[in-house]
């Protein structure tokens, strides 16, 4: 009787912890498995494009390309995607854009083909780099190969996660309390394209 009353304790407290850890896990704000070119991305063109449940971006030769999700604006974030470079140079950086007030006030965190990552703000109409970038085991690298890009948002602070792993913290300065997320795509000569899949965004755990 007594080792089945501990049974029945100890059942009830796994419950009540795998209830806990699920209540931990945000809201979802927003899921996107790029079946079709959502018309908040903007329309189809030879910079964006939608193939395969991936959103395709492909910048002219010598610049980069960015694409803001007009739908909705956001404040504390949980967000993650999957980011690859399909084609290009291997040092070329791509990934997550938040903290966006406009396509001119805007945080990335980025990954590059030769596994390094970092993050970039573009603001006044120059880059600056809060996260310089660095190696990690952490990342995959070679052509298509696909990473896991999160970033998750308090106030001013945010951290960056590869493939599940922690990356970086750090505090930033957002324009405003409300943001824009979208992707980022860089380029240098010649053809480049990266590939984006797989966006959740959830409130971020107390």
């Amino acid at each position: 009787m007594k080792a089945l009353l501990v049974a029945a304790v100890a059942g009830v407290c796994l419950a009540s912890s795998v209830a806990f850890a699920e209540e931990k896990v945000g809201e979802t704000l927003f899921k996107e498995d790029f079946a079709v070119l959502d018309p908040g991305w903007g329309a189809a063109s030879d910079r964006q494009r939608v193939e395969g449940n991936r959103l395709i971006l492909s910048p002219m030769s010598n610049s980069s390309y960015r694409t803001l999700y007009q739908g909705d604006v956001y404040s504390d974030i949980d967000a993650r995607a999957e980011v690859a470079l399909a084609q290009g140079p291997e040092s070329n950086p791509g990934g997550l854009i938040f903290w966006a007030a406009d396509g001119e006030h805007y945080y990335v965190a980025v990954v590059t083909g030769d596994g390094r990552f970092g993050v970039m703000r573009m603001v006044g109409g120059r880059w600056l780099y809060p996260v310089q970038f660095q190696k990690s085991e952490a990342l995959k690298t070679g052509l298509n190969a696909v990473n896991e890009v999160r970033i998750v948002t308090h106030g001013n602070t945010a951290t960056m996660y590869g493939n599940g792993k922690e990356l970086v913290a750090f505090t930033g300065h957002p324009t405003t309390s409300e943001n824009l997320i979208g992707f980022f795509a860089d380029s240098s000569a010649g053809e480049n394209t990266w590939s984006f899949g797989k966006l959740l965004i959830r409130k971020p755990a107390p």
